[in-house]
């Protein structure tokens, strides 16, 4: 073969055509892809695991502040049912005096009558939204809702020993006034 002799495999690649001197069309740029696409699974996990470490991180941060500011020993939490109950019922006490100073107005039958329904909307509301997070992570074994079961019936009783003894209070009071 000589120099100027064209084989048939070069005269199919000569008959072509020309991709080069083509004028890119729409199809011809490169298509934008998704961020599943981009992001690999390794990726993607790293990233979740930071942001849940750093989200619990604030939360820690966020329960130590509230122990301090609440005068609890970090640590010396106890997740039991009772040990939850006496837990809220001793911060939901502890916020009575405050209660009363912002209601001068109420004798104290009407302050605890107040009281009572405000903490109960309250401690309801956190336990309906307690009950949603734990149906949202799929916990919901009857030995957890037990235990919620059994710390919000306790969180009542303890509640209503404390408005009783309120109001024994201030009708022994209001005799000694009469």
């Amino acid at each position: 073969m000589g120099v100027n002799q064209i084989t048939p495999s070069i005269q199919s690649l000569l008959n072509q055509p020309n991709k080069t001197s083509k004028t890119a069309t729409k199809t011809d740029r490169p298509q934008t892809r998704d961020i599943e696409d981009v992001v690999s699974w390794r990726d993607k996990n790293f990233a979740f695991k930071l942001y849940s470490q750093t989200t619990i991180n604030r939360l820690n941060a966020a329960i130590d502040q509230a122990y301090g500011e609440l005068g609890v020993e970090v640590g010396s939490f106890d997740p039991t049912p009772e040990g939850t109950a006496t837990f809220i019922t001793d911060f939901v006490i502890g916020m009575y005096p405050l209660f009363r100073k912002q209601n001068p107005d109420l004798s104290e039958t009407e302050l605890v009558d107040k009281y009572e329904k405000v903490i109960g909307r309250a401690i309801d509301k956190g336990f309906n939204e307690a009950l949603k997070v734990l149906q949202g992570l799929n916990i919901n074994d009857e030995k957890t809702m037990s235990g919620i079961n059994q710390t919000y019936d306790l969180i009542q009783e303890k509640l209503n020993n404390f408005y009783s003894a309120k109001r024994a209070e201030a009708e022994a009071a209001a005799a000694v006034i009469a």
